[in-house]
């Protein structure tokens, strides 16, 4: 388990300068989120990003867009800081 924490996941859509987007439609935090996202929503990046620490994965989590639809979020990244 975690493996597609250590990469680029495979849903990952790369853009030119180097970040990528992840759509997500399942969020577990989603009915919660609902009018609470400033709340809700950056915790979740929060665990994003710790998750990905954690692994010593190459990306970091950059910022999270809630309900960008109804069913939909999207996740961005970058390539994580050498040093």
């Amino acid at each position: 388990g975690g493996s597609c924490l250590r990469g680029r996941p495979r849903s990952a859509k790369a853009a030119p300068d180097g970040t990528s987007a992840i759509n997500l439609r399942r969020c577990p935090f989603g009915t919660l989120a609902v009018g609470r996202e400033r709340v809700v929503c950056g915790v979740h990046l929060g665990l994003m990003r710790g998750a990905l620490q954690a692994v010593g994965a190459p990306l970091e989590a950059t910022r999270l867009e809630p309900f960008v639809r109804p069913d939909l979020c999207v996740a961005h990244f970058q390539a994580r800081a050498s040093g």
